[in-house]
């Protein structure tokens, strides 16, 4: 499967959308950035550990 935001301007085009589909990208990668900021803040305050190992109870 092609990744989406490869695809989406050939799509996009094909069918005149390009501006559409330029404001989609624009917020999903706004929306990826705040994320990628919140979880940053986030495992500054609680450090995230996995302390399952395979064949042993948690």
């Amino acid at each position: 499967m092609a990744d989406w935001k490869t695809s989406l301007p050939i799509v996009a085009k094909a069918l005149g959308k390009v501006s559409e589909a330029n404001a989609l990208l624009e917020d999903w990668n706004g929306r990826v950035a705040e994320f990628k900021k919140k979880m940053a803040i986030s495992s500054r305050r609680r450090p995230f550990l996995l302390s399952a190992c395979k064949g042993t109870a948690a």
